[in-house]
């Protein structure tokens, strides 16, 4: 960029003289040196015309292109293919906007922090939904655990009141036994 911005500066000035010479050639009735002003600076105007034609056709080629890996990227979740995308299509926009004469280093590193940005976020978006995933699949495991042991449960308890149901009867008839033997003693006692 620094090239097309010294040629753009090298042919303004050139077309100035251009200009100057023409002018002063004019003027004092000098065909050869207005001729010689004309020349340079049409030759300077054709000159800057070519840059910006081939700047313009740069910056429509990027930005065909970036809109490609956008897309590409976005179809394929490639993220860092669409990053890149996206910074070939502002490169060529910003190629566009240089062929018409806007100056464009601001916009350049700009864009080129955002990119950068857009990228990092990309990456951790990523990380995040596979750290998310990995929980889900942990959280799966934790509530399949959970159920083995509710079924673990209901085993011991079947078995639990199995083994002191015979126990729980013993105790019944022997409190039966007892309460009959008391109202023996009792309508013995009564008589």
């Amino acid at each position: 960029m620094s090239n097309n911005i010294s040629d753009r500066i090298s042919n303004t000035a050139n077309s100035y003289i251009g200009g100057a010479k023409q002018t002063v050639g004019e003027t004092i009735g000098n065909n050869s040196l207005a001729a010689s002003g004309a020349e340079q600076r049409a030759g300077a105007e054709a000159r800057q015309a070519a840059a910006d034609a081939k700047t313009h056709a740069e910056g429509a080629g990027h930005t065909a292109q970036g809109k490609v890996q956008q897309t590409v990227g976005s179809l394929t979740g490639n993220t860092s293919m669409e990053a890149r995308g996206h910074a070939n299509e502002v490169k060529g926009d910003l190629e566009r906007k240089e062929s018409n004469g806007q100056t464009i280093e601001e916009d350049l590193a700009f864009e080129e922090e955002r990119t950068r940005l857009i990228t990092d976020i990309n990456l951790e978006l990523g990380q995040m939904i596979t750290n998310i995933t990995i929980l889900q699949r942990n959280l799966d495991t934790i509530v399949t655990i959970g159920q083995e042991f509710g079924q673990l449960s209901e085993l011991w308890k079947n078995f639990h009141d199995s083994a002191f149901r015979f126990e729980k009867e013993e105790d019944q008839e022997v409190e039966e036994e007892q309460t009959q033997s008391r109202e023996q003693g009792y309508s013995l006692e009564s008589k």
